[in-house]
């Protein structure tokens, strides 16, 4: 819903400007209640994650903090279930408000058209003439201007079209399940040289350049998904979530490495406060790690000429 809220507030300040800011107060609920969803979930999956073995482990040795743990998630569970409700019917008295305008959503909320950018209007793609309701996650995985991933695309200069891509994680595990043989480790990579390496990147080419054609990712969000399989696909192409991930680390490991104190000044010339010491590590780390992220144009124009080269064949 909150994905098209611009674009219906825009078309109802043209002929009813208070039900155009109601929606605009009701987004902001919305979100905020998104938000509160979102942190009751995320400390109920520090404790469902609990491993069996972390849970033996609870159980011999401290059995009350595993019983107050159950009993936490328990309560968790409740709230979680309050907040869907909350916000269920926040976004439905939102929706109400965008029925019937002109913004690329049918009756029930599903899209009817539309793409990436400016080519993200209300007219239906000659792809979705099919007669069938087109769900696009970008218009639910909208951007959250406050989150680590959201700095991290606007750094990189990547469009945020949904976030890295759920999709593109599910779709290739059916072509690695189809692709194994009988008794193969899933978590094993690829060899260069195996034929199904190549077969494998081919039919994923295909699928993330029809995704992104559909207008449902950016290409570097699905690159990136795809290179998180342990088959290792892709690994000749860098992407610049990867470049910058890998490059934090390593300023992180530096700084843990690396106390302040180390570059104090030695003893008989004027000693540095904590800020100018904090200020050395950090023009140490830079000259140590260099950030050496590769651009989005680039990533995207090595992208498209592998596809060529693999599909092709």
């Amino acid at each position: 819903m909150t994905g098209f809220a611009d674009k219906a507030q825009t078309e109802l300040a043209k002929t009813d400007k208070p039900k155009s800011e109601k929606l605009g107060a009701l987004v902001v609920e919305v979100k905020k209640m998104r938000k509160d969803l979102e942190d009751i979930q995320r400390k109920m999956a520090g404790i469902s994650g609990l491993t069996e073995k972390q849970r033996k482990e609870l159980e011999t040795k401290d059995k009350k903090k595993l019983e107050a743990l159950d009993e936490e998630l328990k309560k968790l569970k409740a709230l979680e279930d309050a907040a869907k409700k909350k916000l269920e019917a926040k976004s439905q008295e939102a929706f109400a408000l965008m029925k019937g305008l002109n913004i690329g959503l049918d009756e029930k909320g599903w899209e009817t058209g539309g793409g990436i950018g400016a080519d993200d209007g209300a007219q239906g793609r000659e792809a979705y003439k099919s007669g069938a309701p087109v769900f696009m996650g970008k218009n639910v995985n909208v951007r959250d201007d406050q989150s680590a991933a959201s700095a991290i695309f606007e750094e990189l200069g990547i469009p945020y079209t949904g976030g890295a891509s759920g999709s593109t994680v599910d779709a290739i595990g059916g072509i690695v399940d189809s692709m194994l043989k009988e008794n193969e480790p899933a978590d094993k990579a690829l060899a260069e040289n195996d034929p199904r390496k190549a077969s494998s990147e081919a039919e994923i080419c295909m699928y993330i350049l029809g995704m992104h054609s559909a207008g449902h990712h950016s290409l570097v969000e699905m690159l990136y998904a795809a290179k998180q399989y342990p088959q290792k696909f892709f690994t000749q192409l860098r992407d610049p979530i990867t470049d910058y991930l890998e490059w934090q680390e390593k300023c992180s490991n530096f700084l843990a490495g690396n106390a302040p104190e180390k570059y104090q000044a030695k003893p008989g010339n004027p000693q540095l406060d904590q800020k100018a010491l904090l200020a050395a590590r950090y023009e140490a780390m830079q000259k140590a790690c260099p950030e050496n992220v590769i651009g989005h144009k680039e990533s995207i124009d090595a992208f498209m000429s592998y596809c060529n080269k693999v599909v092709s064949k």
